[in-house]
């Protein structure tokens, strides 16, 4: 398997736009889900009222994933320009395969 692990912060006043467009039910996974080897994206939100959320995508392999970046390459950056405006802070966490 291998996942990609982002970090946001979010302002309370964009949080139920960014839960909506980032759970798995929203855009991105619709988006993913277009894309050979996608399993799953999981959206957790910080116990803390600081409005830091984690979203981790599951993918097969890095070969899907790389795959589904040249294929649907326009569609990524139109979906992250639109969601741009929500986060204060985006930051990749982690990229990587499991070991088992």
């Amino acid at each position: 398997m291998f996942i990609r692990v982002w970090e946001y912060e979010v302002d309370a006043e964009h949080r139920r736009e960014f839960t909506a467009l980032y759970g798995p039910d929203g855009p991105w996974g619709e988006l993913f889900a277009r894309g050979s080897g996608f399993q799953a994206s999981e959206l957790f939100r910080d116990g803390h009222p600081s409005g830091r959320f984690v979203v981790v995508d599951r993918w097969l392999d890095a070969d899907h994933w790389v795959r589904f970046c040249s294929r649907f390459t326009g569609d990524y950056h139109a979906l992250s320009e639109r969601c741009r405006r929500l986060a204060r802070t985006e930051r990749l966490v982690f990229e990587g395969n499991s070991v088992s």
